[in-house]
């Protein structure tokens, strides 16, 4: 257990994050951000069942290139 203020910045993680966000030239720091997302496109990938068991395709989604960031 940690006893001293040294102890606990050197063993414990800050309990928040910051981040930094440069609009036109200009640094700004934060905290806390929201309406910023990342994601995906996504390829279906069909193929016959290899086995005798089921019947169908064989259905798999594959993570494709990103989508540009949007910003709200």
């Amino acid at each position: 257990m940690a006893s001293s203020i040294e102890d606990i910045k050197a063993r414990y993680p800050l309990p928040v994050y910051n981040f930094k966000v440069e609009i036109n030239g200009k640094t700004i720091a934060f905290s806390e951000i929201s309406g910023i997302s990342k994601s995906f496109n996504a390829y279906v990938y069909k193929e016959s069942k290899t086995t005798q068991s089921g019947s169908g395709p064989e259905i798999m989604y594959m993570r494709a290139q990103i989508r540009p960031i949007h910003l709200s």
